[in-house]
């Protein structure tokens, strides 16, 4: 299919197992939204890919596991060749458990970008205790340190098709498609 398209060489594919570099295949990132394989490669900066040398990128269910997901998206257009393409799944947070959770802002995505996220990563902890383990009270701190402790990979923001679409637009990407199937928003992008 991706030779169809026109793919020719190296294509990333993270969350769903699978690295192909010029025909090397290695893990890029295991499933369940962990960020780093056992080799080290670490999903949101790939820092074994070199600039420009990928013509495809497949993130699936991982944007939302990403602390920076600006930065991420930068690293992304950076690994591409010109005419590459990122072929993003995205969880609608309205149709997911994360439903009770409030779309993640640009402002707050921007921010997270530029102060790092250190100073949300407590904020989302607590967001993810409550809202989506459904804890109560001094429970909700409690869980909050056990997940911060173990750098449990949680949803660390979530997503419609229409905030999406402006993150994209921030990071001066090209949406070319967009369709809600399911629980998910998949979207092909270009830089």
């Amino acid at each position: 299919l991706l030779r169809r398209l026109g793919v020719a060489a190296g294509v990333v594919e993270l969350a769903s197992l699978a690295l192909v570099l010029a025909g090397g295949l290695g893990r890029a990132a295991p499933d369940r939204g962990e960020r780093e394989d056992r080799h080290g490669q670490d999903g949101e900066r790939l820092t074994q890919i070199g600039s420009g040398c990928l013509d495809f990128i497949i993130a699936n269910h991982f944007l939302e596991h990403c602390e920076d997901p600006i930065g991420t998206l930068a690293t992304f257009r950076d690994r591409l060749r010109p005419s590459g393409t990122m072929f993003l799944a995205v969880p609608d947070r309205r149709r997911t458990f994360d439903h009770r959770r409030s779309t993640t802002t640009l402002d707050h995505l921007i921010a997270d970008h530029k102060l790092g996220p250190d100073g949300s990563r407590r904020t989302h902890y607590e967001e993810w205790a409550a809202l989506v383990e459904n804890r109560i009270g001094t429970d909700v701190a409690a869980r909050c340190e056990e997940l911060q402790k173990s750098k449990y990979s949680i949803h660390f923001h979530t997503f419609t098709p229409e905030s999406l679409a402006a993150l994209y637009a921030h990071c001066g990407l090209e949406l070319v498609a967009s369709f809600e199937h399911n629980d998910e928003v998949i979207t092909v992008v270009r830089a």
